[in-house]
Parts: C-alpha cells; sequence; structure tokens
C-alpha cells in the first residue's frame, strides 16, 4: 500500500489510488460519518482513517479493518503516525489529542485541551 495515494470521503469510505494512472485501487468502508483524515505507517503496512463518527479505524495492507478505536467525544479531525511507527496521534474537534499504540490498538496518552 506504501506506492498508492489515500483520500478520505463524506460518504464513510476511504480510497486508495495508483498515483501512476489515477485509477482506484481499493475503497475500504466501515465508518459512520465522513472521513476526515488519512495516514499511513512510514512502513506503509497500516493505513489509519479519522472520522466525523469520533472512531479511527486502523486497516492492513490488503485493506482488512484491523480495528476500530474509539475515546474521543467529538469529530477526530486529525492523524499523524510518529516517524517510526510505533505510535500515532489522533485530534478531535474537541481539541483533544490522543497517542495510540497501532500494533495493540491500545490508548497510550491523552492530551486535552486548554481551557479558557
Amino acid at each position: 500500500m506504501a506506492a498508492a495515494s489515500e483520500s478520505g470521503g463524506e460518504d464513510g469510505t476511504t480510497k486508495l489510488w495508483d498515483p501512476n494512472n489515477g485509477r482506484l485501487i481499493r475503497a475500504l468502508s466501515g465508518h459512520q460519518g465522513g472521513v476526515s483524515s488519512v495516514a499511513f505507517d512510514p512502513a506503509g503496512s497500516t493505513l489509519a482513517s479519522a472520522s466525523d463518527d469520533e472512531t479511527v479505524k486502523l486497516w492492513d495492507q490488503c485493506g482488512k479493518l484491523l480495528r476500530t478505536l474509539e475515546g474521543h467525544s467529538k469529530q477526530v479531525t486529525e492523524l499523524t503516525f510518529d516517524p517510526v511507527g510505533r505510535t500515532f496521534a489522533s485530534a478531535d474537534l474537541g481539541g483533544e489529542v490522543k497517542w495510540w499504540d497501532p500494533a495493540s490498538g491500545k490508548l497510550v496518552r491523552t492530551l486535552k485541551a486548554h481551557q479558557g
């Protein structure tokens, strides 16, 4: 999947595209709301997708859903993996940032938004 380009849509799908010819490789369905952010891990073996449904989904190279991560109370808008792929962060519209272990799906840390 590392050679693919990714996009998310309001229809709840994450799409993988061939950057050489612009053709759709695969559509990943599962979110109950629009997909606002997608990110590959540094190795290109795991794809994370964030959604208006307050979840993050992790997918393998073949497009199989590995796990759904819950814990945000607002729409998840941003995702990023650390440089070696051991953790990744997700941020929501409430300003909360969560760090996750993608291998286990466990929440590592939460940073709350500043108040006032």
